[in-house]
């Protein structure tokens, strides 16, 4: 059941992020370190790369996904 709430939650949040880079500020913490999530969180929204953690950005799948992203 967790998990399942843990894929709305990811799914609601890609929705905000799309309209809204900051809504990024507002997903739960375990989402804010989860590759797969942040790669579809800057397809959805290429603004949210400022507001990754340093650490991350330095990720070079996560950088791919950032510079081939519109």
């Amino acid at each position: 059941m967790a998990s399942e709430d843990l894929k709305r939650n990811q799914e609601i949040a890609i929705a905000a992020i799309k309209q809204n880079d900051f809504a990024f500020l507002d997903v739960p913490e375990e989402l804010k370190v989860d590759k797969d999530f942040l790669a579809k969180a800057i397809q959805a929204n290429k603004q949210v790369w400022s507001l990754i953690d340093k650490e991350l950005q330095k990720d070079p799948d996560l950088l791919t996904i950032y510079n081939e992203s519109q």
